[in-house]
């Protein structure tokens, strides 16, 4: 399990840092493979932390972490609670079961700077889009079920 997980760190690497390309359609392909659920939990989790141990080196300690869906993971080893090698294995996966548990229909999200109240009456009429994440005040978002195909 460690090892598969510890190849899928490498591979998602090279995916965030990938050798240089000679043509654009190269580049945009290797774009696109970052945007798979399987590499950018892995990729956020690592950004997430080189950025703590940065804020750290520089003398910056934080009295609490917190994290919103995916950034709960990182907040919870930069608070000491995991590993960073559990996070690695958790970010791994989540991005998998993401990828397994929606098989060929990963979706598309777009936020919008509303609450459902305003958005439900605009969006009800068009088929497909439906209000989602309406926990806050100011912030909602649409889901289509053809977006991201």
């Amino acid at each position: 399990m460690l090892f598969e997980v510890v190849k899928v760190q490498f591979q998602c690497a090279s995916y965030v840092f990938p050798p240089p390309v000679s043509t654009q359609e190269k580049e945009r392909a290797e774009r696109q493979a970052l945007d798979l659920d399987r590499c950018s939990p892995t990729a956020l989790g690592a950004a997430d932390m080189a950025l703590f141990r940065l804020l750290q080196g520089l003398g910056v300690q934080p009295d609490l972490v917190a994290g919103h869906s995916y950034g709960e993971y990182p907040a919870t080893c930069a608070a000491g609670v995991i590993a960073l090698e559990t996070l690695a294995i958790l970010s791994e996966a989540r991005g998998r079961s993401i990828i397994e548990a929606a098989e060929d229909d990963l979706g598309t999200m777009a936020a919008v700077r509303a609450d459902a109240r305003t958005i439900a009456p605009v969006v009800e009429p068009v088929e497909g889009v439906w209000t989602a994440n309406s926990g806050t005040q100011a912030d909602d978002c649409l889901r289509h079920q053809d977006w991201g195909r």
